[in-house]
């Protein structure tokens, strides 16, 4: 199974996902033009993984995308489960940004 979440947070800065502010390996990533944080913790066991995108939407405010994997018979790999999140980041800023 896989799923996706994404929860708008208007009460938090992309600070707090910065590098060293997180327990995952966090790599800086653009989204739709707008500074993105990718969180990925290494570790998880195989067909259970989680990869989380944390976009700067505006000031104090940020969009959190998270994309996981859980009891995959075939797992998916850190890789695309990543790609995936990012993927689906994109998505939901296309659609922010039609509005």
């Amino acid at each position: 199974m896989t799923g996706v979440r994404v929860t708008p947070v208007p009460a938090m800065g992309i600070d707090l996902f910065a590098p060293g502010r997180t327990q995952g390996d966090v790599e800086p990533r653009t989204v739709q033009g707008f500074p993105a944080f990718q969180d990925h913790i290494n570790g998880s066991p195989v067909g259970n993984d989680f990869c989380n995108v944390t976009v700067d939407v505006a000031d104090g405010q940020v969009l959190d995308v998270g994309f996981f994997e859980v009891s995959i018979e075939r797992p998916l790999g850190s890789e695309v489960v990543c790609q995936k999140a990012n993927d689906v980041a994109n998505a939901a800023m296309t659609t922010l940004l039609s509005r």
